[in-house]
């Protein structure tokens, strides 16, 4: 009985890091070898290969105010290198005009965490493109605080259901009713493995 309870709490804990951006210290057991700010922007804004960015296949840019032109970097370096298996863009100003230059690449890590930005309908789309691509990777997805609304949740569930990967959506602080979180949550009835935090 301990040892299920620490197992639940360990997948608790695990879903918290990962909405909440505060990464287990297994992820950087290096702290001082960690990149500035100013570092991970200089380096991202020239062309270095994606990798070097990395710690264990983890790469967090949350709190860094991301351009379109960081964006299609970004996505230019995951497309010609080896992309993160975690990539992490909690609160760095992305509306959905930014996201845009990325939207090809979001396919390709198995936790991608955009929430805390504003990305609005017309990201989530993009994000919902990405979920209907059959190589799409993504198992841990990250939307919270976009400002998302009741008009995406047809789009959100389509993608959902044609989605093979998804196993974790994070979808809170947004401004769904009770009909729409109702309508996200039955999809977990539809796949065992899938989990929806709306």
């Amino acid at each position: 009985m301990v040892f299920f309870l620490q197992a639940l709490w360990s997948l608790v804990d695990k879903g918290r890091s990962f909405m909440m951006n505060e990464e287990p210290s297994d992820l950087h057991p290096d702290p001082n070898s960690s990149l500035s700010e100013t570092e991970l922007l200089s380096a991202l804004r020239s062309s270095r290969p994606i990798r070097t960015l990395c710690r264990q296949d983890s790469l967090n840019l949350s709190g860094l105010s991301l351009s379109p032109d960081d964006c299609s970097q970004l996505a230019k370096a995951a497309q010609n290198g080896k992309a993160p298996t975690r990539l992490m863009l909690v609160d760095c100003h992305l509306n959905a005009e930014g996201l845009k230059p990325l939207a090809q690449a979001l396919i390709y890590p198995q936790q991608l965490c955009l929430s805390r930005n504003a990305i609005g309908n017309d990201g989530a789309r993009l994000v919902c493109d990405a979920l209907c691509q059959k190589d799409c990777r993504i198992q841990d997805l990250g939307l919270c605080g976009n400002q998302l609304t009741d008009d995406i949740v047809p789009h959100l569930c389509n993608a959902i259901r044609r989605n093979e990967s998804l196993q974790n959506v994070w979808l809170w602080d947004n401004h769904f009713n009770d009909k729409e979180k109702h309508d996200l949550k039955g999809l977990e009835f539809a796949k065992s493995k899938l989990e929806i935090h709306v």
